[in-house]
């Protein structure tokens, strides 16, 4: 199986993972929050944009393969990832060969 390589140069994106948490509010109510698992450099490909006519509007939908090195922490598709202050939403994350390397993670901007 060839070797799964990238150049440390090409993680230059500064990226935030977040974790959505139930927190009680002053009103003693569960409330969702999203707080910071961790922050990484990433190397991204642009894989798919589309635009679409929507209840009278447009909207559009991008999608990205984010590549971090690998950092023990788990991330699910339960978290979301933040890139220039935007968010996305993780559709996969999968540790790259199984070699505790880099994460492969696929995302969705949040429109």
């Amino acid at each position: 199986m060839a070797d799964f390589k990238i150049n440390p140069s090409e993680f230059r994106h500064p990226i935030t993972i977040e974790r959505c948490q139930k927190v009680k509010d002053e009103d003693n109510r569960l409330v969702e929050q999203w707080s910071k698992l961790c922050n990484a450099r990433a190397k991204i490909l642009w894989t798919r944009g589309s635009e679409y006519a929507e209840n009278y509007g447009t909207n559009s939908e991008v999608e990205a393969t984010f590549y971090i090195r690998f950092n023990h922490k788990e991330i699910t598709s339960k978290d979301r990832l933040i890139y220039k202050n935007e968010a996305y939403d993780i559709i996969y994350v999968n540790n790259v060969q199984e070699a505790n390397n880099y994460y492969e993670i696929k995302a969705k901007k949040v429109n």
